[in-house]
């Protein structure tokens, strides 16, 4: 085929029919048509796959789809292989967008890996914003669903965390969650089109490709196959609870997307203990917020929440929560990166950090020379004290 475009006049057959109906079904439940759809496209066997079904859809289905490559800059062939990323496009005959990282984007205590995919989404997300699109597509698959799901088992992760990825979240769509690895790779086989190979896929110190390369081969296909069985599982248990939290918390169902859910927190502290994380983590959500709170966090909130009328508290990533004047809570963002968690320590009563193994409880003596003087288990503070409980 050379570098001729690879065009859609005939129907497409075989593994590549497959991927084509896949994707159909997904876009047909949104309602997609005559629109842009943004495509993640690394240039790999997968994205190039998700890229052809996308190229034979898009007439039938009314849709513009627009391939958009990240280059991290994160290896010295990155700009190579974002040039290659763009030919196969062109070969493919749809436009291209090249999106470039911007260095020095880490968080603290961010992985490279966590970074790069934060950074990754935030520029699609940015392009399909500009672009009037509804939808990100990516090429996520059965054998990625699998390994999601162990390497969460692997870090303790809850249910919400083990029903793994799913076929939508806010505006990304992944339409190929029901087809495996072995279904792309074919489906591209039956083009003459070479696709890229990225060296951080053969990494041995990524916990993801230790797992794929060492790891599932030495335990054979059932357990991919099981741990797609939890997942499913887990998710529709996940479902089950999210319905009756939509019950219990009406103002997280339909709501303006323009205008940032807020909850009662009257109506929070009716909730049972054992809901309140997954009522928060629904807040998150519904906020846009990517990851539900960490649990350190919600104990300080559930601290706070049955004390007082205001609430105001970091829950991490650079996220608070805070009360209005009418006692909802949201979430919004942290005017500085927040810190994994922060306490709020009322005068004369104590309060239990876990993480540091100990209990601080404040107190306003009289300042004396020995109060000034260092103590393993004392600090002292000159502060002015504020009149009001707000300012405490």
């Amino acid at each position: 085929m050379g570098s001729s475009p690879v065009t859609a006049t005939t129907p497409p057959s075989g593994a590549l029919a497959e991927v084509v109906a896949a994707l159909a079904r997904c876009l047909g439940e949104h309602g997609v048509g005559g629109e842009p759809l943004v495509v993640a496209f690394s240039g790999g066997p997968d994205s190039l796959a998700l890229l052809l079904a996308a190229r034979n859809a898009a007439t039938a289905l009314g849709f513009s789809p627009i391939a958009a490559h990240v280059d991290h800059r994160l290896d010295p062939g990155s700009p190579a292989r974002a040039d290659g990323a763009r030919r196969l496009a062109a070969q493919v005959d749809v436009p291209f967008r090249l999106l470039v990282a911007p260095p020095g984007s880490a968080s603290a205590g961010e992985s490279p890996e966590a970074t790069a995919r934060r950074v990754r989404y935030r520029l699609l997300d940015e392009l399909r914003r500009e672009l009037g699109a509804r939808w990100l597509l990516t090429a996520h698959h059965a054998d990625d669903q699998a390994e999601t799901v162990l390497l969460r088992l692997a870090h303790g992760s809850g249910l919400a965390g083990l029903a793994g990825m799913a076929a939508r979240h806010g505006s990304v769509l992944r339409p190929l969650l029901s087809l495996s690895r072995r279904d792309l790779r074919a489906a591209v086989a039956a083009t003459e089109l070479l696709p890229l190979e990225d060296p951080t896929n053969r990494d041995l110190s990524l916990p993801r490709n230790r797992l794929r390369h060492l790891l599932l081969p030495a335990f054979g296909d059932d357990v991919a196959a099981r741990a797609l069985g939890l997942a499913a599982a887990a998710a529709a248990l996940t479902a089950g609870i999210e319905r009756r939290l939509l019950e219990l918390l009406p103002g997280l169902a339909d709501r303006d997307e323009s205008v940032a859910p807020r909850v009662p927190i009257h109506v929070l502290r009716r909730l049972p203990a054992e809901l309140l994380p997954w009522g928060l983590a629904l807040l998150h959500r519904r906020s846009g917020v990517e990851y539900p709170p960490r649990a350190v966090a919600v104990a300080e909130l559930r601290r706070q929440l049955y004390r007082c009328d205001r609430v105001n508290c970091d829950c991490g990533g650079g996220w608070r929560w805070r009360t209005d004047a009418a006692g909802r809570l949201r979430v919004e963002a942290a005017e500085v990166l927040a810190s994994p968690f922060t306490y709020t320590v009322e005068e004369g009563e104590g309060v239990e950090i876990s993480a540091a193994g100990t209990t601080v409880r404040p107190s306003q003596p009289p300042v004396t020379a020995r109060t000034r003087r260092g103590a393993p288990s004392r600090a002292a503070l000159d502060l002015p004290a504020a009149a009001t409980a707000e300012g405490r």
